[in-house]
C-alpha cells in the first residue's frame, strides 16, 4: 500500500517577520514529532521568494545562508519522517512575482465598464507556469521529497494570457460568462466550449507535473488541491492524492461529502482532508475540540487527516497533547480499516450529468438524500454512473437515486440488469427524463419498473393566483412559498404507524404520475381546494387540501426485487423538514427495498455519525462513531467562524445484524461497552460518546 494512502499529515510555513536562527528548523520538527504525525508538508516559498537555494527564483532575504528546504529534509530522514515540499498559488505566496507582472494576476470575466475584478491568486496560463515548473524541478533533483503538493489550482480565468490561449485553440473569442467563480469548480452552466477549455487547462497542469515527477524522481507522491467532487475525474492517472479543500466554519455535513463525492470521481484514489487548527499564521483560531472531531471524521469519510498549523504552534502550543492523542487514535483507527472494507449496503448514485444540466436542483436534491441516510444511520457509499455501469453494484443490496434528470442509457441499462439480478430501487421525481446530453425521452427511464406512467411535471406555484384583490388590492395569498397537501395511504404497509388523518406540506414540483396498481399507492398528493383558495379576501393566508388527486409515490415488487419511486420533489433537507412523514416514507422505501440494514441506531442522535467495516481476515467489525453535534458556526468579523463546542451523548444503542459469534465489544477510548445477542441481532450500548470512538467487534 502506498504511504500517501494513510498518513498522519503536520501541515505548516515558514515563521513570518524574523530572521531565521539555526535552531529553526529543529523546532519544526520537533513541533511535528510533538503531535505524532509522520509527516511534515512544509511552504517551499513565500512572497514570491525561495526558501532554498534556487537559482531561477531569488532567494528570501530572511534565510540567511540557510537552505531551509535541505534541512528539513535532511532532519525528516533523521527522525523517521516523511517531507512533502509544497507550493501556494496565492498572492501570499507570490506577492513579488505578481507586483513584478501584473498582468499574470488571476481576474474575473469582463465589466460592462471594461474593468475585471482582481483575485487572490497566479494564473497558471501565465509564464508563471513554467517559471513553477522549473522550481518543481530544482526541488525534486535537489532535495529528498516523498511527495509535492500544490495548494490551490488557479487553472485559468479571464486574463489576457488565457483569453488569448482560448482564441489560439478555437479560432475565436472567448465567450463571457458574468456570474462564472473565478475558480473553476464546476462546468455547470458554461458554454461546451468554454467548459472544454477549462477541463484542459487543469489537466493540462497536472500533466506537466506528473511529467516532470515522472522525469526527475519517479515514485514521488502528487497531491493536488482544488480538484474536487464531480471534477476530480480530471486528475485520474495524474495526480495520486486530492485535497477537497474545507473550512471549520462550514456545515459539517458537506464536508465528509465532499470527501466521498471526491474520492468516488478519483476512481476510489486516495484523499487527504484538511483541518485548520489555525486560520491566520500568528494565533490559533479554532477550539481544540472541533479540530479533534474533524481530525477524526475525515478518518469516517476515508481522508487521511492534514492539520493545518500554519505557525499556530508557535505562539500558543496548547493542546499539544490532546492533539497527539487524537492522532495516536487515528493511527490505531487506520490499522484497523487498512484490513477493513466499508458495509455496502445502500449506493447513493450521483450523476454528474444531472449535475452539470441543472446544478443547483440538482446538488440540493443529492445533499438532501445523503443527509437523509447520514441522519438516519442507514449505512451508504457513493457511486458515480461509470461505476454502475462496469457493475459495481453488485454488493448493494439497494439503489437511491435522488431526482438525477440526466442519466445514460448504459446506466439505465445497467440499473435494469441490476434491478433483474434482485437489486431493491428508490428514486424520485424527474429522474432519468433526459439523457446524459440533456434530450428528453419520450418517457423517463424505469418507468416501466416502477409501473407508472407520466402525464405531467406540476410546478411548484401552479395554482397561485396570479391577481390581486379588486378591492383590497393585495395578493391572493400572502405567502412566498406555495405548497401541496400530501397523505400517506394508511393501507399500504409502508405507511403503517403514521397519523392517519396527517395532511403534510409538500414544496417544490412534483410528477403527476398514474399507477398500474392502486394496491401499489404509499401516499397521495392532493388538489388545492379551489373554492376556499379562490374565496377571497377572507381566506387570502390559506392553502387548503382538497381531495387526493395524484399518487405520492407507488411501491411494488418487480421479480426478486422491490422498487419504489416518489414523485415530489422532495429530496432537499428545507423541503423534508417540513413533510416528516414523506421523510419517513423514503426511509422505510429504502429499508423495505434493501431488506434488514447490517446496523441499526436504535438510540443514537441523527448529529452522529456512524460508519460500519468489516475486516474479514481479523473476524471483526469497526463501527466508527464522530459526534457532529455542534452549535452552528460563528462568525468572527475578520476571521474564519468557529465550532464553539460538541454536546456529549450518553447510552447510544445500536444492534449490528451478522451470523457471527461476538467474542468481546471493545472501545477504542476504553470506554463502557456492553452487548447482548439474540439470534444474529447484536445489541451494543455505548455508555458515553464525546468527539468520536471506534467499537472493535471481535467475533469467532
Amino acid at each position: 500500500m502506498p504511504w500517501y494512502e494513510h498518513p498522519i499529515i503536520f501541515y505548516d510555513w515558514v515563521r513570518f517577520g524574523e530572521d531565521l536562527t539555526p535552531e529553526y528548523p529543529q523546532e519544526v520538527i520537533q513541533k511535528v514529532l510533538d503531535v505524532e504525525a509522520d509527516t511534515l508538508a512544509f511552504c517551499v516559498q513565500v512572497g514570491g521568494y525561495a526558501l532554498w537555494d534556487s537559482q531561477v527564483t531569488p532567494k528570501a532575504p530572511f534565510v540567511g545562508d540557510m537552505d531551509l528546504i535541505a534541512e528539513l529534509a535532511v532532519l525528516c530522514r533523521e527522525r523517521g519522517l516523511r517531507f512533502v515540499p509544497w507550493w501556494l498559488g496565492t498572492a501570499l505566496g507570490v506577492e513579488r512575482i505578481l507586483r513584478e507582472n501584473p498582468s499574470w494576476q488571476l481576474v474575473g470575466p469582463p465589466r460592462e465598464d471594461g474593468t475585471q475584478q482582481k483575485h487572490n491568486y497566479i494564473c497558471y496560463n501565465t509564464p508563471y507556469r513554467e517559471l513553477l515548473y522549473d522550481e518543481v524541478r530544482e526541488v525534486l533533483s535537489a532535495y529528498e521529497a516523498d511527495g509535492i503538493y500544490f495548494d490551490q489550482l488557479p487553472g485559468s480565468c479571464y486574463c489576457q494570457w488565457c483569453q488569448a490561449k482560448f482564441e489560439r485553440q478555437y479560432g475565436r473569442p472567448m465567450p463571457i460568462v458574468p456570474d462564472e467563480f473565478f475558480v473553476y469548480n464546476t462546468a455547470a452552466g458554461l458554454p461546451p466550449l468554454l467548459r472544454e477549455f477549462r477541463d484542459d487547462c487543469v489537466r493540462s497542469f497536472c500533466a506537466g507535473i506528473r511529467r516532470i515527477i515522472d522525469d526527475v524522481r519517479p515514485g514521488t507522491c502528487y497531491a493536488q488541491n482544488w480538484v474536487r467532487n464531480q471534477q476530480s475525474y480530471l486528475a485520474v492517472g495524474l495526480a495520486d492524492v486530492l485535497l477537497p479543500e474545507f473550512y471549520q466554519r462550514d456545515d459539517l455535513i458537506p464536508l465528509g461529502m465532499k470527501h466521498r463525492l471526491t474520492r468516488t470521481y478519483l476512481d476510489d484514489g486516495p484523499i487527504w482532508g484538511n483541518v485548520r487548527h489555525s486560520f491566520r499564521h500568528d494565533a490559533r483560531h479554532n477550539p481544540l475540540r472541533g479540530t479533534r472531531m474533524l481530525l477524526m471524521d475525515c478518518v469516517a469519510n476515508y481522508a487521511a487527516p492534514l492539520m493545518l498549523d500554519l505557525c499556530a504552534m508557535d505562539f500558543d502550543p496548547t493542546g499539544k497533547d490532546e492533539l497527539s492523542e487524537t492522532f495516536r487514535h487515528i493511527r490505531s483507527v487506520q490499522d484497523a480499516l487498512a484490513q477493513a472494507e466499508p458495509v455496502r449496503y445502500a449506493a447513493l448514485l450521483h450523476s454528474r450529468a444531472s449535475h452539470e444540466l441543472q446544478p443547483d436542483r440538482y446538488d440540493e436534491a443529492f445533499e438532501g438524500m445523503y443527509r437523509l441516510l447520514l441522519e438516519a444511520h442507514v449505512p451508504f457509499e457513493i457511486v458515480h454512473e461509470a461505476g454502475v455501469q462496469r457493475g459495481d453494484l453488485r454488493d448493494y443490496r439497494a439503489l437511491v437515486i435522488p431526482d438525477a434528470v440526466a442519466l445514460a442509457d448504459e446506466t439505465v441499462a445497467a440499473t435494469r440488469c441490476a434491478v433483474e439480478d434482485g437489486l431493491g430501487l428508490v428514486t424520485t421525481h424527474m429522474t432519468g427524463w433526459f439523457d446524459e446530453k440533456g434530450a428528453e425521452r419520450e418517457k423517463p427511464a424505469l418507468a416501466d419498473v416502477f409501473g407508472i406512467e407520466i402525464e405531467d411535471v406540476i410546478a411548484q406555484d401552479a395554482w397561485k393566483p396570479r391577481g390581486s384583490d379588486p378591492v383590497l388590492e393585495l395578493p391572493g395569498i400572502e405567502t412566498e412559498h406555495f405548497f401541496h397537501y400530501g397523505s400517506a395511504n394508511m393501507e399500504h404497509p409502508l405507511a403503517s404507524g403514521l397519523p392517519e388523518t396527517a395532511r403534510f406540506a409538500l414544496y417544490g414540483d412534483f410528477a403527476a404520475i398514474s399507477a398500474a396498481s392502486q394496491g401499489d399507492i404509499v401516499g397521495y398528493i392532493h388538489a388545492p381546494d379551489e373554492a376556499r383558495l379562490r374565496g377571497r379576501p377572507h381566506n387570502r393566508p390559506g392553502v387548503f387540501p382538497g381531495p387526493a388527486q395524484w399518487p405520492l409515490g407507488v411501491a411494488r415488487e418487480c421479480g426478486s426485487a422491490r422498487v419504489a419511486y416518489f414523485a415530489p420533489q422532495a429530496d432537499a433537507t428545507w423541503r423534508r423538514a417540513h413533510a416528516p412523514e414523506l421523510e419517513s416514507l423514503i426511509l422505510r422505501a429504502i429499508i423495505w427495498a434493501g431488506g434488514p440494514p447490517p446496523l441499526e441506531a436504535l438510540d443514537c442522535p441523527p448529529s452522529v455519525e456512524v460508519r460500519l467495516f468489516h475486516a474479514p481476515a481479523a473476524t471483526a467489525f469497526h463501527i466508527l462513531l464522530v459526534n457532529l453535534t455542534t452549535n452552528a458556526p460563528v462568525r468572527v468579523p475578520g476571521g474564519p467562524g468557529v465550532l464553539r463546542y460538541v454536546t456529549p451523548h450518553k447510552g447510544l444503542r445500536l444492534a449490528l445484524r451478522a451470523d457471527v459469534e461476538v467474542r468481546a465489544i471493545r472501545s477504542l477510548l476504553g470506554a463502557d461497552v456492553q452487548h447482548t445477542t439474540e439470534g444474529n441481532v447484536v445489541a451494543i450500548e455505548l455508555a458515553e460518546l464525546d468527539l468520536y470512538d471506534s467499537l472493535t467487534v471481535e467475533y469467532a
